[in-house]
């Protein structure tokens, strides 16, 4: 049996530690090993003990987020770093990408969105992301995705429609239409729905996740017939 995904939690809101603990306390295949106020006793633990994923708040006292990402991504390269703060700067997103983080969510994103960003990027470390029993059959190769197109993905998972998805990634429309005009060239797909449904084969995606996609389909399309 795979194990558990190890979280570490780092922000000083007491409130949204417990919150995010709860959460993640209460979702299968996730376990949360330590939460802290500050970057300094996250970057302590980091170097006494591993963790798959941390999950850190730019804003977080006199180690603040970027120095406490930069060292953590030091201490242990191989872990994945989320940021999650209120921040809607894109020039931050670019700053604690360069400095080692593997994806920028929002605190108002859907908790669903935050779950998923960590278990896309723990299965990669637990190798936890194995197809289910009997679908090697159906398997047909796609191009490795890129840490944005696997964002992209998850989100897409979750039937968050573009503007949605831009909201909770802070990227433009056009940025958005062209991850998804890459996904469809990977997934070898025309539409939303059928890159949804091969994720799901691939096991990417979990079929719990789907909704009524199409009319998502019909909804993104409008009326200029666009399929991204």
């Amino acid at each position: 049996m795979t194990r558990p995904i190890t979280v570490v939690i780092v922000d000083d809101d007491f409130i949204v530690r417990d919150s995010l603990m709860s959460l993640l306390n209460a979702t299968s295949g996730i376990h949360p090993v330590a939460a802290f106020g500050n970057g300094d006793h996250a970057i302590r633990y980091a170097s006494e003990h591993s963790a798959d994923v941390y999950l850190v708040d730019l804003a977080i006292g006199e180690t603040n987020g970027y120095d406490t990402t930069a060292q953590l991504h030091s201490i242990s390269p191989s872990s994945s770093i989320v940021i999650l703060t209120n921040s809607s700067s894109a020039s931050a997103e670019i700053a604690v990408s360069a400095l080692g983080a593997s994806a920028y969510l929002r605190k108002t994103a859907n908790p669903s969105a935050i779950v998923s960003t960590i278990q896309n990027l723990g299965r990669r470390i637990t190798n936890s992301s194995e197809p289910p029993p009997g679908t090697e059959d159906r398997l047909f190769p796609v191009a490795e995705l890129t840490e944005r197109e696997h964002q992209v993905l998850t989100l897409l998972g979750h039937g968050l429609s573009n503007r949605e998805i831009e909201e909770n990634l802070f990227l433009s429309s056009s940025a958005i239409k062209k991850h998804m005009s890459a996904l469809f060239k990977k997934f070898e797909t025309q539409s939303r729905l059928e890159v949804v449904v091969k994720a799901a084969e691939l096991g990417m995606i979990r079929l719990a996740t789907l909704r009524d996609w199409s009319s998502d389909d019909k909804r993104e399309s409008g009326s200029s017939g666009s399929r991204v």
